[in-house]
Order: C-alpha cells, then sequence, then structure tokens
C-alpha cells in the first residue's frame, strides 16, 4: 500500500495554482513540516504522563497536612483512580497524613498494592515501599 506523494498533492491541490504559487518542491517540504510535527506532537502525547510526574517529583514535595485523609477515604481515592493520580496521591501522601504510625501504613501499603497496576503509580509505590520497610529495619 504505498501512495505516492504526486498523487496525494494532485487529488488535494490545483496543481498548476499551487505549484506555480511555492513551487514543486516547496510542496514536498510542507509536507515534511506537517510529517515532523505530526510526529513530535504524538511524542510529546505519549510522553506526557512521565512529565507530569517528574514535575511533581521535582516541584511538588510538600505533603498533605496531617489527618487531611482517613486510610479508608486514600484507599477509595487510590482504587478508583488512573495511575497519574495515583502517583500523586503516593508522593503527596505519609503516614501523618493519614494519622498512622509508619508500622500502619507500611500494613496500608500493603494493602493497596493490588490497585496499584500501571506506571508512573507502579515505581513510586515500590519506591515508597523500599523507603519505607528500610527505615523500619534501621529503626530496630
Amino acid at each position: 500500500f504505498l501512495i505516492k506523494i504526486d498523487d496525494i498533492i494532485y487529488v488535494i491541490t490545483d496543481k498548476d495554482s499551487v505549484i506555480s504559487t511555492i513551487g514543486y518542491s516547496g510542496i514536498y517540504y510542507v509536507f515534511m513540516i506537517i510529517l515532523i510535527v505530526g510526529i513530535a506532537v504524538s511524542i510529546g502525547l505519549i510522553l506526557r504522563p512521565w512529565f507530569l510526574s517528574l514535575r511533581r517529583r521535582l516541584f511538588g514535595n510538600r505533603s498533605h497536612p496531617h489527618g487531611y485523609f482517613t486510610p479508608d477515604s486514600w484507599k477509595s481515592n487510590i482504587e478508583n483512580a488512573k495511575a497519574e493520580s495515583q502517583d500523586y496521591f503516593l508522593l503527596k501522601t505519609d503516614h501523618q497524613a493519614l494519622s498512622l504510625n509508619t508500622h500502619q501504613y507500611l500494613d496500608l501499603l500493603k494493602e493497596i498494592q493490588p490497585m496499584i497496576k500501571e506506571e508512573p503509580a507502579l515505581s513510586t509505590y515500590w519506591e515508597l515501599r523500599y523507603r519505607l520497610e528500610e527505615a523500619l529495619r534501621q529503626e530496630r
């Protein structure tokens, strides 16, 4: 299934008027620019979740205030959220925001593990859980 650009140009435009205005090679440049812009937009849309996650990690280090969530409401938010929002909740919530001690918070993280299925939340979940388990090991 190959389509020649000549055929596309002939169908889309009135060959005589367009070619006389911008030249035959100019039409190729227009199509190349459209193709490049289309590819750039596609790449931007594909990488958008990772850029959002990076932005949150770099500029959004403040967590929710003490007692902001109950453990059940937080679990419900995690369960009903898409991966990007799950990532946000994991990054912004600590044990104090849930009014829990660190052991209870670890147990809650273990409970929500089946709910975390996609990136970027998956990486954030395991990083958070690893750091918390490591801190509790050092505490003993």
